[in-house]
């Protein structure tokens, strides 16, 4: 993920990306530290990287209100906008950005660092502290360059990796290295001399908004209204850099309203994209979306199974913190496309839990909870349980921990292409929809009635998650899931080994492990490759091997993103 790089410990360190070649490389010089940015060379008014008498701004991402600010404060210049904000709210002046950004400012009067991430965390930002020696850095890899040229040693952490091997993703602010810290979403760090904290700005909660006197027509009519809002502040940053709407579109209903919303606000020449198993009901049904609101639309087969060999290409985007089948098969449409006139991926990420409800826990919200959404249960004994008390209801434990670090954890490697942005994470819209009455918002009740009340047409195509119509009876969608799944359950349970017995499903994995290979070849040759490699303790060796072992297709691609997180960090030959 480009970004930026700060120290105040120098050192010959040259920050690279993945792609460096469609990034900007600046220092700025003659102030005290290491201020370095290797940044995507998209969007960039909106990223500022500058300095004056007083302060160092460095602003990274998409701030889609900036326009707007540099109105509301009288300004020309994005850089005075930052400090006038700053001068007039106080320290947690970016609460006010709306948009995938982090940043920092340095008070040069008072030698006061203030580092940041957005509100949802997709952002990332990755630090190092050890008494008065710190780097922050975009990406985890700068931070062990960094390392590695100052002669400071670290270590692999235990805890991280259990996570790994669990939700497939880290649970809290752990990285795969023990000196290496992630800030969590709505926080920031300050450093001030020689001492840091770690501060909360935002909190996503219940009921921000009394809405329990509200008929359910104006609850729907408060949803449609945000939810256009954001679509608009989305597709205006488009026109604003003069850059061609892009999105994606699958079955399900969450980028579907996205580029529907869209294209019912009159924004024309979009681009839908579509990634699956050719023949698989997503692609049906984005291209029938595609064909009746008239986008270009791109179909990429996932039908080569070649994502499957790319472990160490995304565990070089994504740092380890997740695994790795979790991004290949968008990464394996984006390195294929000319993107040089794109600066925004529209999607719907977690619309299905912010409106649809996914993590909501009905009659009554949830307090005590365990580890919950993991993708693989084998190891979750080994879990550190300290990350469970940040979260007062398990609904939000889940929208922090598996939708914020877990699902957007993806945008790490997307951010190599273009910047990610969803109505659905629009500040505003996500806490008029956690005040919606959890009755309401229960197995995407509101949301199907948003659609069908407000955009009947798109209600008319399929729902991949149904493989049928959101208007459909129960009885009628009952009877499909039955047709469609009832062969591959009726043969596990009397034990015949059958191709129905496996996934249905966008990305079968356990179909081209057990059927190709060259790629079962290819992952078993990589687990014996490098599970003795890395001197990890005889406990996690041991569950590393029982967990690729038994483990599925996907269970076996999480403790390879462990074992290629390690060969990236820990493997003297990369220096």
């Amino acid at each position: 993920m480009p970004g930026f790089f700060i120290s105040n410990r120098d050192c010959d360190c040259q920050i690279n990306n993945f792609y460096n070649d469609c990034c900007n490389r600046e220092k700025i010089s003659d102030c005290g530290f290491v201020i370095q940015r290797n940044t995507l060379n998209k969007l960039l008014d909106d990223k500022i990287f500058q300095q004056n008498e007083h302060y160092i701004v460095i602003t990274e991402g998409v701030i889609l209100n900036r326009t707007t600010l540099m109105k509301k404060y009288g300004k020309t210049d994005f850089f005075e906008t930052v400090i006038s904000m700053y001068e007039t709210c106080g320290e947690d002046f970016f609460k006010d950005f709306r948009g995938s950004f982090s940043g920092a400012i340095y008070l040069k009067s008072n030698k006061k660092w203030i580092i940041f991430t957005n509100h949802v965390g997709d952002k990332q930002v990755f630090y190092y502290i050890n008494g008065e020696d710190f780097a922050v850095g975009s990406e985890v890899n700068y931070l062990v360059e960094w390392m590695k040229k100052s002669g400071i040693q670290y270590h692999m952490d235990e805890t991280g990796i259990y996570f790994q091997l669990t939700y497939g993703f880290m649970g809290d602010s752990n990285t795969l290295i023990q000196e290496v810290k992630k800030l969590q979403a709505g926080t920031y760090l300050v450093i001030k001399d020689g001492k840091y904290e770690i501060k909360t700005y935002h909190r996503f909660r219940y009921n921000k908004y009394d809405l329990s006197a509200l008929r359910e027509d104006e609850i729907i009519e408060g949803i449609d209204q945000r939810f256009r809002k954001a679509v608009r502040l989305e597709f205006e940053k488009d026109k604003e850099y003069g850059y061609r709407h892009f999105g994606e579109l699958s079955g399900g209903l969450d980028s579907r309203m996205t580029l529907w919303v869209a294209n019912d606000l009159g924004y024309r020449n979009i681009t839908a994209a579509t990634y699956c198993k050719s023949g698989y009901i997503d692609e049906k049904i984005a291209e029938q979306i595609a064909c009746h609101c008239g986008f270009q639309w791109i179909f990429k087969s996932l039908d080569d199974a070649s994502m499957m060999f790319d472990v160490d290409k995304i565990t070089k985007m994504s740092f380890g913190l997740d695994y790795y089948l979790g991004m290949a098969h968008s990464n394996s449409l984006y390195e294929h496309l000319n993107l040089k006139d794109i600066g925004l991926c529209h999607t719907g990420q977690l619309g299905d839990v912010i409106v649809g409800g996914t993590y909501a826990f009905y009659p009554y919200p949830v307090k005590n909870f365990d580890v919950h959404k993991a993708n693989s249960n084998m190891l979750i004994s080994r879990v550190d349980r300290s990350h469970l008390r940040q979260y007062d209801w398990l609904e939000l434990y889940c929208l922090y921990v598996r939708g914020f670090l877990g699902t957007l954890n993806s945008h790490a490697m997307r951010q190599n292409y273009f910047e990610i942005v969803s109505p659905f994470l629009d500040i505003d819209f996500i806490e008029y929809c956690l005040s919606i009455p959890l009755n309401m918002r229960f197995q995407h009740n509101i949301y199907k009635k948003w659609i069908v009340k407000k955009y009947p047409d798109a209600a008319q195509f399929k729902w991949e998650t149904i493989n049928a119509k959101i208007t459909d009876s129960k009885l009628k969608v009952a009877l499909i899931h039955i047709i469609r799944r009832g062969p591959a359950k009726l043969t596990k349970m009397l034990g015949i080994k059958s191709d129905l017995t496996l996934p249905v499903n966008m990305n079968p994995y356990d179909l081209w492990y057990f059927h190709k290979a060259q790629v079962k070849e290819f992952m078993d040759s990589y687990f014996a490759d490098n599970i003795e490699t890395y001197g990890m303790g005889a406990q996690l060796l041991e569950d590393m091997k029982m967990m690729y072992t038994r483990g599925n297709a996907t269970e076996k691609a999480q403790v390879l993103s462990v074992l290629s997180a390690l060969k990236l960090y820990f493997d003297k030959k990369n220096g």
